[in-house]
């Protein structure tokens, strides 16, 4: 009877946990992002960084010349990574935005990048205000290669040098 109330207490109890997690998730969704169509921006943005990068690349947007002679202050807080990542915004050139991650990104993750062109000029309509981009960081492979093994010490075989080659693509 005892371990019968025990049962019923830690059901309970884990019921009321996923509960608790499924509303607390709920909550703490991420954003969610929907990708702009580039030819509505054709009159903005020339090129930007897409498809799979490297953790250590840059994540930069190219603007067209007719766009930035519509730019009277190049700000940099017009760029947001998400997942969040803490990094620097400079201009290179004139016309194009780079965003440098203070470390590497995550290997096998998917970022989205939000460039707010209303904060750069008003030269924007109400569907180009945002250009929302996806970049995916490639996952990490290691690939190993055993060209030798050799015994250092015939009278204990725990101890063995190993040659190999070790291949990232990262």
């Amino acid at each position: 009877m005892k371990g019968v109330k025990t049962l019923y207490w830690v059901a309970g109890a884990a019921f009321i946990a996923t509960i608790v997690i499924v509303i607390i998730s709920m909550f703490n969704s991420d954003k969610e992002f929907k990708v702009s169509n580039p030819a509505l921006f054709k009159d903005h943005i020339k090129a930007y960084t897409s498809d799979v990068i490297s953790k250590n690349d840059v994540i930069a947007v190219q603007f067209t010349d007719q766009f930035m002679k519509s730019v009277e202050d190049q700000k940099t807080s017009v760029i947001k990574v998400y997942p969040k990542v803490k990094g620097t915004v400079s201009w290179k050139e004139d016309n194009i935005l780079e965003f440098k991650p203070d470390a590497p990104l995550a290997s096998g993750t998917e970022y989205h990048v939000v460039v707010d062109l209303e904060k750069l000029s008003d030269n924007v309509n109400e569907e180009t205000e945002e250009f929302i981009f996806r970049v995916h960081t490639k996952h990490q492979i290691m690939n190993m290669s055993i060209d030798q093994v050799i015994t250092t010490d015939r009278k204990d075989f725990k101890k063995q040098d190993v040659i190999c080659k070790i291949n990232l693509n990262d």
